[in-house]
């Protein structure tokens, strides 16, 4: 089954617009936008910028809030040495 989201589509898209100057996509990105629109994970202001063009990454949907807490796994700090010119 075609998803619109595959970014081979895109790719294709980008080529055919370079070497044409059709811009498929274009045509891509806003099937893309409008896909989002009709999402129930994104807010009304999100939705409206969607449709009037921005990219889901450029807004993105809010991400649920981590809890408050020490982390599991701590990674010590590394250093650089320091070179002698």
């Amino acid at each position: 089954m075609m998803d619109i989201d595959n970014p081979a589509y895109l790719a294709g898209a980008n080529v055919i617009s370079a070497a044409t100057n059709f811009p498929a996509d274009r045509i891509i990105r806003k099937t893309q936008n409008m896909k989002g629109v009709l999402t129930d994970e994104m807010e009304m202001w999100q939705r409206i910028a969607r449709f009037a063009g921005w990219s889901e990454w450029e807004i993105g949907p809010q991400q649920e809030k981590k809890t408050k807490g020490k982390s599991l796994l701590k990674l010590p700090k590394l250093t650089l040495p320091k070179l002698k010119l």
